[in-house]
This record gives C-alpha cells, structure tokens and sequence, in this order.
C-alpha cells in the first residue's frame, strides 16, 4: 500500500509515539511506499522556537524525520491537478519554497479562502473538537469516522470507502490520508 500521512503522523513518528508498524497495524496492510508533498514542508516551516537557532533546530528534525520515513517519495500537483511522482529530498523541496519569497504567502492565502465560519461548521458537523484538532490518535480518527458513517446508515467502514474509493481513482497514485 502506498499512503500520505498527515504532518500530525509525522510528529507522532518524529517523537516515537507512533511507529510505521503500528500504522500498518491499523490499516491491516503492509505500506510499501509513503510520501510527503510540499504541504508537509510548508507546515514544517511554522515550526517555532524559542530561539532562532532552536527554530532551526527544529525544522532541520522535522525534515530529517520525512525523509527518513519517505525515502525521498514526493508528490508534486501541477495547476492542472496533475499528481507526479519524484524521488526528492524535503530539504531540496524546502529550499524551493523557500526560495520563492511569494509561494509562503500564497500557500498561505489558499488556507484563508476558507473562512473561520466555514471552518467551525464543519468542525461542529463533524464533532471535532477545534482544541484537539492536531492532537487526535490515528485510531481516535478513524473510530469516530467509523462511527459517522453508521450513524447515517452506511455499511460502509471509513477504511473499506478508502478502499472503495481507490479502486475507482483514475489517478496514477493511490494515497491514504490518516489524519
């Protein structure tokens, strides 16, 4: 199987709370192959640091985390939603972003047209709790998605859509989201 993890899974790998183990645990399937895309290296750069230097400390693990995890497997969109697979480091990809003063900005923007309102809708849709959003366990997520789909009488389970969903994607790639 081949996945995109959310950057959450990245921090839980990155401090040990989480091994590629247990995802496969989790999924039932062994992961051949996992990929990051450069959604990972703009929220790596929002890292803090109580210095500069500790900022950049820090960045530097997150980015050594990916790659270690990856294996260099990126995944790059084109404005033509296009998905292509490359064999990159993350810290060539973050010295592009980085190199572009204006893609920061404009990643950026892309989150702002979603408005807060927008936001707390769905958060309050889903039952998603705003001060737990990036602290939720892999398996919390995938329970309470379980437990939505059968609360609206669907015999689906959130990994068997995943499942189903694959098998009809006209897309070259297949790729899991766990949040």
């Amino acid at each position: 199987m081949r996945v995109y993890l959310d950057n959450n899974i990245f921090v839980y790998l990155e401090n040990g709370s989480l091994m590629v183990s247990d995802l496969e645990n989790i999924i039932g399937e062994k992961i051949d192959k996992i990929f990051f895309s450069a959604s990972h290296i703009q929220e790596t750069l929002e890292i803090k640091g109580e210095t500069d230097e500790q900022r950049i400390e820090r960045i530097n693990i997150r980015l050594k985390t990916i790659e270690d995890i990856t294996k260099g497997n990126y995944l790059n969109e084109n404005v033509k939603n296009e998905v292509f697979e490359y064999l990159e480091s993350p810290f060539e990809v973050i010295e592009t972003i980085t190199e572009v003063s204006f893609a920061q900005n404009a990643m950026k923007g892309l989150i702002n047209l979603i408005s807060e309102g927008q936001k707390k809708e769905t958060r309050q849709t889903l039952g998603i709790d705003s001060k737990r959003i990036n602290n939720y366990k892999p398996e919390e997520v995938v329970e309470h998605l379980n437990k939505k789909l059968s609360e609206t009488s669907q015999s689906l389970t959130f990994l068997s859509m995943i499942e189903q969903g694959i098998s009809v994607s006209i897309r070259p790639t297949t790729y899991l989201i766990l949040p």
